[in-house]
């Protein structure tokens, strides 16, 4: 069984967590909000799995071989565009 997780909502994690589907997304420093979502997993054991397949699922798209062809292919295709400008 995967973790269902509740991370800060800070810089790029709601790019790739998205709230309510992969995760539960919190304000920083918010205690309260906090103990809600930790409450609310902890009684709602189909949400937890719902989030933790989820996200396990979503975080396959960010392996470094899938980075690396994605960079390698923004290069060719801006070395493509260099060409036709020339």
């Amino acid at each position: 069984m995967e973790k269902a997780i509740i991370p800060n909502d800070i810089g790029q994690i709601s790019e790739a967590l998205r709230d309510g589907e992969s995760t539960i997304l919190i304000e920083p420093g918010n205690k309260n909000v906090l103990s809600e979502a930790m409450l609310n997993l902890a009684a709602n054991q189909q949400l937890r799995e719902k989030l933790g397949n989820t996200a396990r699922r979503e975080a396959k798209r960010y392996t470094w071989g899938r980075n690396a062809k994605e960079i390698i292919e923004i290069y060719r295709m801006k070395n493509r565009n260099l060409k036709i400008c020339q």
